[in-house]
């Protein structure tokens, strides 16, 4: 009976990841002409700078599921709050939203350290793509 009730163990433990692993890009790029200038900051402390000047990739973070924890796009741009700069002159701030105030935020809304924000292109690859709209949006520096 003993061997019986370790063989089912053994049996649920080797079937029990019924997910499949998924490593996940998450690329931030500018569809613009401006400048784009990009500070990562994470619980407040300065983590990089990303520049671009015109369209290109600024940004390629990874995520996958091994932790369990699911894939999200903070995870992979290791930030929870990113400040993006057009040309020196106009800024927008992103933050991470917990999921109690997600209600608040509206459709049109594009945070980048949210996965409804991105472009599904494969399982493997999410983009996010500035637009003219979001340089327009933008707050003026100073202003």
């Amino acid at each position: 009976m003993k061997i019986i009730g370790i063989c089912m163990v053994l049996c649920f433990l080797q079937n029990c990841e019924t997910e499949d692993r998924v490593n996940r890009t998450y690329s931030l790029e500018n569809g613009t002409l401006h400048e784009i200038k990009m500070d990562f900051y994470s619980y407040g402390i300065f983590q990089q700078t990303r520049h671009i000047i015109g369209k290109g990739v600024i940004f390629e973070g990874y995520s996958d599921n091994d932790t369990g924890k699911g894939i999200a796009a903070k995870g992979a741009l290791g930030a929870d709050s990113v400040i993006v700069i057009f040309d020196s002159s106009k800024i927008i701030t992103y933050t991470n939203i917990s999921l109690e105030n997600r209600i608040n935020i509206q459709p049109s809304s594009r945070n980048i350290l949210l996965n409804d924000a991105y472009e599904v292109i494969t399982n493997e690859l999410y983009r996010f793509t500035f637009k003219e709209a979001d340089y327009e949006n933008a707050e003026e520096i100073g202003g």
